[in-house]
Order: C-alpha cells, then sequence, then structure tokens
C-alpha cells in the first residue's frame, strides 16, 4: 500500500471523526457560548448551528433565556422594631443580546442575585412600620425592582419581576398587634355607646319637657275651667239671692269645694285617704258652715217680707245654731 493511499485513509478516518462535532443543536430559548481554544467565539441561538471541528471549538455551555424564579424568605425588622418575614419571589433572565455577559460575568447568578436583593430589601423595610408593610408592598417591590435592574444590567441579566408575598410577623407581635386592635375596636365601641346614650338622654330630656310643657298646659286649661265653672255657679247664686254678700259667696264656695274634694278622692275601690281631722277640726268646719249659712240667711232675710219672720232661711240658720251647740 503507497504512503498516499495511508494518507488519504487517516484524512478520511479523521474527517468522518471530527465531521459529528462541527454540527450541533441549540434549543429553543437557549443560547450556546462557543470558544475556540478557550477563548469566546460566538453566541449560537436556536437551530442546527455549525462549528469547526473539536478540540478547534466546542460548546462551553448553554444558558436559559426563559424566565426564571428565584424564592427567598427575609428576616428582617420593621422601622416598630417588629420582626418580619417577607417571603420574596425574584423573576429574572438573561438578555439574548448580552448572552456573552452573562455566562462569564457571574460564576453564580443565582447565589450572586440573592446577594444584591436582601440588602435592597432590608433597607427599604428597615424605614417602613409594620402596618406599611401590609398596604405599601407594590412600592418596595417597584424600588427594590429598579434597583437590581440597574445593578444586573451591566451583567446581562434583567429582572422581569420582584414579587412580596404576605409579610409574617412572629407569633409575639401578632398577639400583641391582635391586642392593639381589639383594644382601639373596644375604645371605638365605648365611643360609640357614650354617643348613643347622650342621644338618648337627650331625646328623654326633651321628650319630658315636652311632657312637662304639655301637662302645664294642660294643668292651666284645666284650672281655666274650674275658674270658669266656679265664676258661673257664683254667677247663678247671685241670680238667685241678689242680696247675698261677696265674702258669703266666697265661702259657700270654699266649703262645698272642700267637700266634693274629700267626696270625690274617697269614691276609688282601693282608695285610703288620711286627713288630719279631730274633733276641734269638726268644730271649726261646723262653725264655717253655720257662718256661711248665717251669712246666707242674713242676706235673704232682708229680702224676705217681715211677716215670712219663719222663713226657709231663718229655720236653716236656727237648725245650723244648733247643730254647732
Amino acid at each position: 500500500m503507497s504512503p498516499t493511499l495511508i494518507l488519504l485513509i487517516a484524512a478520511a478516518v479523521l474527517l468522518m471523526a471530527w465531521l459529528p462535532s462541527c454540527f450541533f443543536v441549540v434549543q429553543q430559548k437557549t443560547a450556546a457560548v462557543v470558544e475556540v481554544f478557550g477563548r469566546f467565539y460566538k453566541v449560537k441561538h436556536p437551530g442546527l448551528r455549525l462549528k469547526f471541528p473539536y478540540p478547534i471549538a466546542k460548546v462551553s455551555g448553554r444558558l436559559s433565556t426563559r424566565v426564571l424564579e428565584k424564592r427567598v424568605e427575609i428576616k428582617t425588622k420593621a422601622k416598630d422594631n417588629a420582626f418580619v418575614t417577607l417571603p420574596v419571589a425574584i423573576q429574572y433572565c438573561a438578555k439574548e443580546d448580552n448572552v456573552r455577559n452573562a455566562w462569564y460575568e457571574l460564576s453564580d447568578p443565582e447565589a450572586q442575585l440573592e446577594s444584591y436583593v436582601l440588602p435592597s430589601i432590608r433597607s427599604r423595610v428597615n424605614a417602613m412600620d409594620l402596618e406599611e408593610l401590609f398596604t405599601d408592598k407594590d412600592s418596595i417591590e417597584q424600588e427594590v425592582m429598579a434597583r437590581l435592574t440597574e445593578r444586573l444590567d451591566g451583567f446581562g441579566w434583567t429582572i422581569v419581576q420582584v414579587l412580596i408575598d404576605e409579610p409574617r410577623p412572629s407569633e409575639d407581635v401578632v398577639t400583641a398587634y391582635n391586642r392593639v386592635i381589639a383594644a382601639e375596636r373596644e375604645k371605638e365601641a365605648a365611643v360609640r355607646e357614650g354617643e348613643a346614650h347622650k342621644i338618648r338622654e337627650i331625646a328623654d330630656a326633651e321628650a319630658a319637657a315636652e311632657s312637662k310643657r304639655l301637662q302645664g298646659a294642660g294643668v292651666a286649661q284645666q284650672r281655666a275651667e274650674i275658674a270658669k265653672g266656679m265664676k258661673e255657679a257664683m254667677e247663678e247664686m247671685r241670680q238667685a239671692v241678689p242680696t247675698i254678700s261677696d265674702e258669703s259667696l266666697v265661702a259657700m264656695t270654699m266649703i262645698t269645694n272642700q267637700f266634693e274634694t274629700v267626696r270625690d278622692a274617697a269614691q276609688g275601690p282601693n282608695n285610703t285617704i288620711l286627713l288630719p281631722y279631730s274633733a276641734d277640726s269638726a268644730v271649726d268646719d261646723m262653725r264655717r258652715m253655720v257662718t256661711g249659712m248665717t251669712a246666707l240667711g242674713a242676706d235673704v232675710k232682708r229680702e224676705t217680707p217681715a211677716n215670712d219672720s219663719q222663713g226657709p232661711w231663718t229655720k236653716a240658720q236656727a237648725t245650723s245654731e244648733q247643730a254647732a251647740e
């Protein structure tokens, strides 16, 4: 066998061995980094790709350009000294137009990304109260995302989203916070109850005032009707006995009203009336009656003819005097 033929056979064997290493496939959403003699050569994107045969060129690695997610839990202290745990999810991906830096600049992108996130979130949380962490999480996410985007932009990585889940305070903080809320609710309930009591008292006072006013108006009207009735009775008595004096008329009216009052008060089924009534007072009442009857009889006598000396009023006066004795 000639030397030329041997060389051709050797060249064919080498070509057959090198030929498969010249072709490779890059999957979708993946970038392949090709090096030539250990130096960066080119970034190959998805599809069937060609390179120099091994060992001249090799695929140093493949980098996914999909959105990746890193979850961390950050334990920190808020402005009001409340210890809290923040579940944080960081969504990030490599830039397709800067795969070289994403591959070479960071040795451990996931761990280094976490080291960038923790100080950013802690510095922001330390300036917020616990209540603000629940109500203003969006501002933390936006601020941390802006800081990380600025820092990682030169390394070939971009931050898609920073998501902060519900903060988890410690059990002691939760218990104390619940007590504070309960105390505030009790205080609010007490204030509302006091306002309701005030409104009820004012309404009751207004109702009582209106009731007193109506009672006073009723009493005044009642007294006016009583006075009117007494006036009519006295006018009728004066018409019956024109010569009766005013004193006699008033005495008769008062005696009549007194007895009618006692009579009406005693008509109830279970009424017991205690009056400071003694023998002396009975004698006094009888004397007042005699005086009234005497005055009335005297007034009538002046109008009675001389031959009628035993008129009804004289007889009534005599009967009254005998009763008084």
